[in-house]
């Protein structure tokens, strides 16, 4: 009884961050590197 909104919180986190390390920041970091390479291919092209 006395542990259990320890236990929630510590299963919430353990599942926010499986959320963030295997979803969230991989599509960050396509989404990043897109842009990077629309942004190379205007420079290239300008020249």
């Amino acid at each position: 009884e006395l542990w259990s909104p320890l236990g929630r919180a510590v299963i919430g986190g353990m599942i926010v961050s499986t959320f963030l390390t295997l979803i969230f920041i991989p599509v960050l970091y396509t989404s990043f590197e897109k842009g990077a390479e629309k942004r190379r291919q205007k420079r290239l092209n300008k020249t």
